[in-house]
């Protein structure tokens, strides 16, 4: 492959990691309401947790294909365009993993020097986007759930609400907790830092004899 075709290739797998990311979240956000309306003995109970659990995959697998994108953003930018030697996608991914696996303390290093210095990148708004909107479903779906707990113990009590019941509201209240810190955890990409190592590696390469 040379640099053309690559420079093509990879440029519609950063379209393909972008597309639909935010109405993909959308879609599974608010599929889960006319579902509401048609599940009855309890199991309606199990659609904010299957939604939920859906929006944690959901903002993991997004977060990693735009991830993915400022990788191969990075890599056009300053291996592709910047470098005078063609090296190949393939080959630079192996050495980006030897050079982070041999330079952990100078990674860490770099990752803390640029850590407030990230640029803004079609991605990052996405990411921060998605992970506005998986937050707003999360806290809904939960709101749903515990009015329904609340709604049937008022009528029956707790200690007559059905297993299945109890069972798909404290699932969806677990989902809850571990979607909201994913939701603070996930999405931390900078860019900047990446450049900078993409700039140690290249160093590396033209100091070869």
């Amino acid at each position: 492959m040379n640099k053309q075709t690559e420079y093509i290739t990879l440029n519609n797998q950063i379209l393909a990691y972008e597309k639909y990311a935010f109405e993909r979240t959308l879609l599974i956000g608010f599929i889960g309401f006319p579902c509401l309306g048609i599940m009855d003995d309890g199991f309606y109970y199990w659609i904010p947790f299957l939604v939920m659990l859906s929006l944690i995959f959901n903002m993991s697998y997004t977060y990693k294909n735009l991830e993915k994108a400022i990788d191969i953003k990075v890599y056009l930018h300053n291996v592709l365009e910047g470098h005078k030697d063609y090296i190949g996608w393939p080959k630079f991914l192996m050495l980006r993993e030897k050079y982070i696996i041999d330079n952990k303390k100078i990674v860490s290093q770099i990752d803390k020097q640029y850590e407030n210095d990230s640029d803004i990148t079609i991605e990052k708004n996405q990411i921060n986007q998605i992970r506005a909107i998986t937050a707003i479903f999360l806290i809904l779906y939960l709101t749903v759930t515990i009015i329904f707990m609340n709604s049937d113990s008022s009528t029956y009590g707790y200690n007559k609400l059905l297993p299945i019941v109890l069972a798909g509201g404290l699932l969806a209240i677990f989902t809850f907790i571990i979607g909201i810190i994913q939701v603070f955890v996930a999405g931390n990409v900078n860019i900047v830092a990446e450049k900078k190592i993409t700039e140690n590696i290249l160093k590396k390469l033209n100091q070869k004899p």
